[in-house]
């Protein structure tokens, strides 16, 4: 067969006789001739193509330093870079300790930064120090001697940490975990001894963690707290203290410019506590075992009070039987189980309330405070997917000035667990559909709108209206001005199912864009829930929901 015949039969089944054998093996011999040659050519293209490349290379790189030689933050002075520092820190939290965030990030730039970070106080004035728990996923596989070098860095690192912050106010919070593996004891003390040296510059603290290290922290003389000013402690073995109090005295308590207090499952009786009650602007307590009457009579000594955060117990007495007058206060978080607290709450300044409650009553508590405190309440957070759609209408009704509402599941507080395994659940009623997205849309019949003054609405439990009422909603709240009603500025919102607007995203996005008007629209995703090996910096890093 000839060459063109043979070439025909390429990538087919097609079996050569002997003469044709021949005539490939010619073919073959000829072609690897031309490959060797192709081979040496693209040989030469590759190095001259690497040749050009490590040119490029080398002059892109010197341009880059040319760049930065010529980069304005080179010729910042030394003060601005370090309020720039400052302002890289966390807002909402203390600094955790890890070297993927400020302040710790900041000395892994260049040296000039590293010295600069290192010489300035104020940005080493916040710190979490956390002590993580046993973990039985890899507690075999990590060992002691490996823990101890662990132990023996991080206690070196909040040593320096503390020294560098000079003579600054120290912002602190501490979680020490009842579980903690017993190499890291020594880390605790030594961590809490050098914290506790430095007790004359605690400005916050936040204190998380068992009771044979609150005791001491407790009984410290009042002289050694000069700047304090807010006190957080947790008890995390309250369940385990075998005595009624941490300790016989309560130094820390006496503090002079403590303005701000916050005791969870603490065993002192309040009332016993030398607190400057009268003092106080912010108080939050978990109620534990001690009557509801405890905490009344406290509170009736907070006339300063502006914030209050109060989570009751099912243990806790379900009664109080007089007025509770907080002139004052402008934010309220009560976690319910069945204590009726905001009955006895007269709170004329009231702006901003978030309320949770487990027993089928707490929805007529909540019915029956709102309109004590409809005409001043801004924000109303609550879970309101327990409320008939007529209740939640009555209960917006008494907000005519109502800027936020947000409702979102009740939290996962350990006492709102235990709940839930001995209380029936109770059957959902609301239904945030295109009726009530409807009454948000439409003027009365004398062209007033239903809530004008609302901006923002932020709903963590799955609403079930249309795409089209929420594009409709969204054009006439945010873009028709009309007198006496605000425009709207946030609206996120939770969904069962994803749109079946393919558009959506995009025309959603488009509204993103104008005006720092923020609309999210997500869908309910079961959560996974994050693996916590070794050292997370962030391991019990106090919420800021009873400062907020």
């Amino acid at each position: 067969m000839s060459a063109p015949l043979l070439s025909s039969q390429l990538g087919s089944t097609y079996i050569p006789n002997e003469i044709e054998l021949v005539t490939i093996k010619q073919h073959i011999s000829e072609h690897m001739a031309e490959l060797k040659v192709l081979e040496a050519r693209v040989d030469l293209a590759l190095k001259a193509y690497e040749d050009l490349r490590t040119q490029y290379d080398t002059l892109s790189l010197k341009i880059d330093q040319y760049k930065a030689l010529a980069s304005p933050l080179r010729r910042l002075p030394t003060e601005i870079l370090a309020e720039i520092f400052f302002y890289c820190l966390p807002t909402e939290t203390n600094s955790i300790i890890s070297p993927n965030e400020a302040p710790l990030i900041l000395t892994r730039v260049c040296s000039k930064w590293r010295k600069i970070a290192l010489t300035t106080p104020i940005i080493w004035s916040t710190i979490h120090i956390s002590t993580p728990p046993i973990d039985s996923r890899n507690s075999l596989t990590l060992r002691d001697d490996y823990i101890s070098r662990q132990v023996e860095c991080r206690t070196k690192l909040v040593f320096d940490w503390i020294a560098r912050s000079g003579e600054c106010p120290l912002y602190i919070s501490i979680f020490i975990p009842v579980n903690s593996h017993p190499v890291w004891a020594g880390f605790e003390k030594q961590v809490l001894r050098c914290l506790n040296s430095n007790s004359h510059r605690w400005k916050e603290t936040n204190f998380n963690m068992p009771s044979r290290y609150l005791s001491d922290i407790f009984a410290m003389d009042r002289s050694k707290f000069p700047m304090l000013t807010s006190l957080a402690i947790t008890v995390v073995d309250l369940y385990l203290l075998d005595r009624p109090t941490l300790a016989q005295r309560h130094g820390i308590c006496e503090a002079s410019n403590l303005t701000a207090v916050s005791f969870e499952n603490i065993p002192e009786d309040l009332t016993q506590l030398p607190l400057h009650w009268a003092r106080l602007h912010t108080l939050s307590l978990t109620c534990g075992s001690r009557s509801i009457s405890d905490v009344g009579k406290v509170l009736e000594s907070c006339k300063s009070l502006f914030r209050l955060h109060i989570v009751a117990t099912p243990n806790s007495s379900s009664s109080y039987n007089k007025t509770i007058t907080l002139p004052m206060l402008n934010s309220l978080i009560l976690f319910d189980t069945g204590c009726n607290f905001l009955d006895c709450l007269d709170v004329p300044s009231l702006q901003y309330i978030r309320y949770h409650y487990t027993y089928p009553e707490g929805k007529g508590t909540l019915l029956s405070f709102i309109p004590r405190v409809a005409n001043g309440l801004q924000t109303l957070i609550s879970d309101f997917q327990l409320l008939s759609n007529e209740d939640f209408l009555l209960c917006l009704r008494h907000c005519p000035n109502l800027v936020n509402l947000s409702s979102c599941p009740k939290p996962n507080l350990a006492i709102f667990v235990r709940v839930s395994r001995t209380q029936q659940t109770p059957q959902r009623h609301l239904n945030f559909n295109d009726a009530l997205l409807d009454l948000l849309c439409t003027p009365d019949s004398a062209g007033r709108f239903f809530l004008p003054k609302l901006q923002i609405i932020d709903w963590g439990t799955p609403a079930h209206f249309s795409d089209e009422k929420l594009l409709e909603f969204i054009h006439l709240r945010r873009d028709r001005s009309s007198p006496g009603v605000s425009k709207l500025k946030r609206i996120v919102v939770l969904r069962e199912h994803e749109s079946d607007n393919s558009q959506m995203e995009t025309i959603l996005k488009q509204f993103n864009d104008k005006d720092s008007f923020k609309v999210d629209i997500r869908y309910a995703k079961p959560s996974n829930s994050r693996i916590v090996l070794q050292v997370d910096p962030r391991l019990g890093l106090p919420s800021q929901l009873w400062l907020s």
